[in-house]
C-alpha cells in the first residue's frame, strides 16, 4: 500500500497483495477516493498490529504463569524425594523402594 510518483501529475495510490504466490497491484487512483482508500488501508493495518501486539502479550503472561508453575512443580518433587530420601526410601529405576536392611538410626536402638 503507497502512493507512487508515475510521470508528471503526482502521486497515485496503488494497493499491493498477494495473489497465488505473487503481488499484485491494484489501482485506486490520485484522487479523493485514493485518499480514502489510504486511510482506511492504514486504520486496518493498525487494527492488525494491535491484535497482533494483544495476542503476543497474552502468550507472554502464559509463559510467564507457566514458568511459575514448572519452578513449583519443580520445588514439589525435590521436597517429595527429600522426605521419601529421610524415610529410608530409594529410588531404583524410577521406582521409590524402601531399603532392605535399613540403617537404623542411633535414637532408635
Amino acid at each position: 500500500m503507497a502512493w507512487e510518483y508515475r510521470g508528471k501529475h503526482g502521486p497515485y495510490y496503488y494497493r499491493s497483495r498477494r495473489v497465488g504466490g505473487r503481488v499484485v497491484k491494484e489501482y485506486l487512483g490520485r484522487g479523493e477516493a485514493a485518499h480514502w482508500a489510504a486511510m482506511m488501508d492504514l486504520w486496518d493495518k493498525q487494527q492488525r498490529q494491535q491484535q497482533t501486539d494483544r495476542h503476543r502479550q497474552r502468550k507472554a503472561e502464559e509463559k510467564a504463569l507457566e514458568d511459575q508453575l514448572d519452578n513449583v512443580c519443580h520445588l514439589a518433587r525435590l521436597a517429595t524425594w527429600t522426605q521419601l530420601l529421610l524415610s529410608g526410601y530409594h529410588n531404583h529405576k524410577g521406582e521409590w523402594r524402601k531399603r532392605r536392611n535399613a540403617r537404623q538410626s542411633k535414637e532408635t536402638q
